[in-house]
């Protein structure tokens, strides 16, 4: 039972909560008592193949240094509470209950078990970020709430988890977002204005600013410090692909604005933004393509982080920047950071001086930051409704209500039918004839280089990366499989060697060995034609993922060698010019088996199937019985591997987890699992049920 307190009890309590934020600093790193201090380092190097291809029209140009922006950032904090002061009361009082949650959050310590990020951002994230949280929520967002509400929320789930799912996806990302609006309290919502509460609704899946986690090392500190050198340059040198020979294409991404009001003071200096950026190393020739000069042999992006340099990290965290639009940016590296601003207009990155996180005041910085960034925020989302007036939903505190069925029969027909005949309708004036494909599959086997590029929001490559065949076609218009004459580089090819391949959105969720991209293939005959094809593309740039995917396409020779059936068509394996990236481009489907509604039931956290016709689990069974007659077991046979190709039959793909060679126990273990998976059931079931 707690004791009554008085309104003067109420109001004290909140200047000793301030004081114990104002005095905060990071936690020293500390080790469990016998642990080494020394570990392998995981690699968190920036993925500079995806900065090659980042929008040029928005990319980085320029640095300089800011000394101000720490100054700037108090100064907001400071001018904040005088504001809540001048138009009431002050600051909401703390209950005895909420200032002792937030500052035994203050508190929070443990044992730093690694050097990596994840160590360091989670220290971060239990102890200033989650009090700031609580404090930035009530005095910027609903300053006229009754209560203390949190409206924003710590997001690292969104960036990898522990342990990650992909090896192209590092927990290296982190920030805040907005609360979605169904879980904000009803006091939130009465107490804030239009703006807010669309801020709220339109902006809850966007970052507020992003911030950079780096390993827990000298060199790390190193590349920190390296960063002012980067100030000293005219133009920041630019990260694109060394492909030469290539038409230079135009980039549709549009820019977003600054804040009208912004809360720093930037230099009124004028920037030469006449001359194109991105545009240096393309010419004009006539049938030839040039990937550019031979890699560096012992530089490639898969090393450590002492491999990293400071220009990488800044491409790096800018391109992240742009990707999520944050104005903020913080570069965090355990013991030492840089807050940094990136100005959209001139397309530069302000520098803060090196801020040391172990020193007090560390917490009022980090109180500062978050406010700034919700500041920022609302600033750029009033601009935007101005521009581009967007109602408010009535009912916004509320998880929007699943749409009924409707009673036409029409609409009650299986999923399965509806997606059958908005294909047939889709791909009526699109379908490729087998003359068509044969052609294709005959380019596409004289042709080992692929000319990649992306057109996906904010990766817009105006050149693209040069990439090599190092896995020839599959296919059934193909008649060898085990071609070992893998093409070498040269200085130059012809664009009858070459054909197109443009990546133009990515899956949900990244797989298990990379990202996967939807993508359209092109080739140009002698003639003029030009002939197209859809289909998949997996990336990935870690050397594990690699080793997966090289494995994966051997069980695809495998299993076209067998003559296996229902299985992807595979365009070919290639590495790219600067040995940063490995592409897999195989056959695209048309949806998965966890798509068809009507076939699909959660038991626990497993979906299981339903409802599945005997020609499909007789076709899908089929499938697995020749898989295991050439000596391949799948080990990941789910709905989401389960698809429906092109001509409407059941196919199996993502043979990454597969096993050459198994034993026959495994392949019996794995069939009497199939069919079960196929029946709707578990093994359990079928086994005690």
């Amino acid at each position: 039972m707690t004791s009554l307190q008085t309104p003067s009890t109420l109001l004290d309590s909140l200047p000793t909560l301030l004081e114990d934020i104002f005095s905060f600093s990071a936690l020293p790193p500390s080790y469990p008592a016998g642990e080494q201090k020394e570990r392998h380092l995981p690699g968190t190097t920036p993925f500079t193949f995806y900065d090659q291809h980042t929008s040029k029209s928005q990319s980085l140009k320029h640095v300089a240094l800011l000394p101000s922006i720490k100054d700037d950032i108090l100064r907001v904090v400071d001018d904040r509470l005088a504001e809540l002061r001048r138009l009431g009361e002050g600051p909401l009082p703390l209950t005895d209950a909420t200032r002792a949650n937030l500052s035994n959050k203050l508190k929070y310590r443990n044992f730093f078990f690694s050097p990596s990020p994840q160590s360091v951002a989670s220290q971060y994230a239990q102890s200033i970020s989650s009090t700031c949280l609580n404090l930035v929520s009530s005095w910027v967002i609903h300053p006229q709430a009754p209560k203390y509400y949190q409206s924003l929320w710590f997001d690292n789930e969104a960036k990898g988890q522990v342990p990650r799912q992909s090896f192209d996806d590092p927990m290296e990302h982190f920030s805040i977002r907005f609360i979605r609006p169904h879980k904000a309290h009803p006091n939130v919502l009465s107490s804030v204005d239009d703006d807010i509460k669309g801020a709220l609704l339109d902006w809850c899946a966007r970052d507020l600013f992003t911030f950079l986690f780096l390993p827990l090392a000298p060199h790390t500190e190193a590349l920190l410090r390296d960063l002012d050198r980067l100030a000293t340059l005219a133009v920041i040198p630019p990260p694109g692909p060394t492909t030469r020979g290539c038409p230079f294409h135009s980039d549709p991404t549009p820019t977003t604005c600054d804040a009208e009001n912004p809360l720093w003071s930037l230099p009124l200096e004028s920037r030469d933004e006449t001359a194109p950026y991105g545009q240096l190393d393309v010419e004009n020739h006539l049938d030839a393509i040039f990937p550019g000069p031979p890699p560096a042999s012992c530089l490639t992006e898969f090393e450590e982080m002492k491999n990293a340099t400071a220009e990488g990290i800044l491409h790096h965290v800018w391109n992240m920047s742009l990707k999520h639009d944050t104005t903020i940016i913080v570069i965090n590296t355990g013991h030492h950071e840089r807050i940094c601003i990136r100005h959209r207009a001139t397309r530069t990155l302000y520098l803060s001086d090196i801020i040391e996180t172990t020193k007090p005041g560390y917490g009022k910085i980090h109180l500062g930051l978050q406010m700034t960034a919700v500041l920022d925020a609302l600033d750029r989302y009033r601009q935007q409704r101005k521009e581009q007036p967007i109602p408010i939903q009535k009912s916004l505190g509320k998880r929007p209500r699943k749409e009924e069925p409707k009673a036409d029969l029409e609409l009650r027909r299986s999923m399965r039918h509806k997606m059958n005949v908005l294909y047939k309708v889709n791909s009526s004036s699109s379908k490729t004839s087998r003359s068509e494909k044969q052609i294709l599959w005959n380019e596409i086997e004289k042709r080992p280089i692929a000319l990649l590029r992306f057109c996906d929001g904010h990766l817009q490559s105006s050149v693209p990366s040069c990439c090599i065949q190092r896995g020839g076609p599959l296919s059934s218009f193909i008649t060898e499989f085990a071609r070992d004459d893998t093409p070498e580089w040269r200085s130059s090819y012809r664009t009858r060697e070459c054909f197109s391949l443009v990546l133009t959105s990515a899956y949900g969720d990244v797989g298990a060995s990379g990202k996967v991209f939807k993508a359209q293939l092109e080739i140009v005959l002698a003639n003029g034609q030009k002939i197209s094809q859809d289909v998949v593309a997996k990336l990935t740039t870690h050397e594990e993922g690699r080793k997966r995917m090289r494995h994966e396409y051997q069980v695809y020779q495998r299993l076209w060698q067998h003559n296996v059936k229902r299985i992807p068509e595979i365009y070919g394996l290639f590495q790219d010019h600067n040995d940063l990236v490995d592409v897999l481009v195989m056959e695209r489907a048309r949806f998965s088996f966890r798509q068809r509604e009507p076939w699909k039931q959660e038991k626990g956290n497993v979906t299981m199937l339903k409802e599945l016709t005997p020609s499909d689990k007789n076709a899908c069974i089929a499938i697995v019985k020749a898989m295991h007659k050439a000596d391949v077991v799948h080990r990941d046979l789910r709905p989401e591997n389960l698809v429906i190709a092109q001509d409407g039959k059941p196919m199996v793909i993502d043979f990454d987890q597969a096993s050459l060679n198994p034993s026959d126990h495994d392949k019996k273990n794995e069939m009497e699992y199939f069919r079960c998976f196929m029946d709707g059931k578990t093994v359990e079931d079928h086994l005690y049920g």
